[in-house]
């Protein structure tokens, strides 16, 4: 039995890979008529509130370039979009509860 794509996550990390992936799941989204969120995480445990502060910042950058760069090839495409100051593995299976697919790229070498 087919059960339908509604949502597709995608990590993003502003690498090579990691836009190859949100392409890849753009595309896929848009063919199959599902939403796609983009999820960027970094770790900061051991920085200060200021630090996480800063890289969430940062984060929030990256994913707006990133649903920039989509909406203009796939301008009917809803797309969401998360910035967490956490584990990007923790990130990650926290979002999949939600989603019916979860696309990833390498891991940035950065």
């Amino acid at each position: 039995m087919f059960t339908p794509v509604r949502r597709i996550n995608v990590g993003v990390d502003g690498s090579e890979t990691s836009l190859a992936a949100l392409a890849w799941a753009a595309a896929y989204a848009d063919r199959a008529g599902a939403d796609l969120h983009l999820i960027a995480a970094e770790d900061v445990a051991a920085r200060s509130t200021s630090a996480s502060s800063a890289v969430r910042a940062r984060l929030t950058v990256l994913i707006e370039s990133e649903r920039d760069w989509i909406n203009v090839r796939y301008p009917a495409l809803t797309i969401t979009a998360s910035a967490m100051v956490t584990a990007p593995d923790q990130a990650l299976l926290t979002a999949a509860t939600d989603a019916d697919l979860t696309v990833l790229g390498a891991p940035s070498r950065a």
